[in-house]
């Protein structure tokens, strides 16, 4: 292991002591004290800035009692926007609701107020990325991008919102497929970044790094 992707085995992310990163992808929880916790944690990470991006990555049973965790988990944050993100495919199909391509996310920060301008690039046609992001895919990601799947696109422009690393770390608060790995792997090559995974068993953690080291052989042969 080349340590670009770490793992970390917890109960929840309530539970998690998060390491200092810049920014955050985190699945908000459904219990209110789990959400309260984890927010509460991340914030007390000792960086300057933080940016976090929260999605509401459950069944849609479930989904209503994360978002109602929103306000009062995030309440010692800066609320920055809410945004609609869209995948070319699903992950899935349903079959008693819309087919899932889109789904929302709640920007909030910590620190220095990020620039919305400097996610020009991902929309040239105005002043920034806009409250869509309707994200496409690299090479090694395949023809397509998926609903609620890793993207790289996605992660650009959390980066790119917060300007100047202090760490080059993020943390990647949502579970994660073993087909994943190695687009993440690659990500964070390319970009010299680190990537820090919390999962809920050891099972998950074992296949996280099988998929790492499978990746980093296949990028030296590259």
């Amino acid at each position: 292991m080349d340590n670009i992707i770490q793992v970390e085995v917890v109960r929840s992310l309530g539970d998690a002591i998060f390491q200092p990163a810049d920014w955050s992808i985190l699945n908000l929880p459904t219990s209110k004290a789990e959400a309260n916790s984890m927010m509460k944690n991340l914030y007390n990470t000792p960086v300057s800035r933080h940016v976090t991006l929260l999605v509401c990555r459950h069944q849609r049973k479930n989904r209503l009692q994360a978002l109602s965790n929103l306000a009062k988990a995030t309440q010692t944050w800066k609320f920055l926007d809410s945004i609609s993100i869209t995948y070319d495919k699903p992950s899935s199909c349903s079959n008693n609701g819309f087919l899932p391509i889109a789904e929302h996310g709640f920007l909030v920060h910590k620190g220095e107020t990020p620039d919305p301008k400097r996610t020009r690039w991902f929309n040239e046609s105005a002043s920034n990325a806009t409250t869509l992001w309707d994200v496409g895919s690299k090479a090694y990601e395949g023809n397509h991008t998926r609903y609620q799947r890793f993207s790289s696109e996605l992660n650009l422009i959390m980066y790119s919102l917060c300007g100047m690393l202090e760490t080059r770390k993020f943390i990647y608060g949502v579970s994660i497929r073993r087909e994943e790995v190695r687009p993440l792997y690659c990500f964070c090559r390319e970009h010299m970044l680190t990537a820090q995974l919390y999962v809920t068993s050891q099972e998950e953690a074992q296949m996280v790094n099988e998929e790492s080291n499978k990746a980093i052989d296949a990028y030296v042969k590259v």
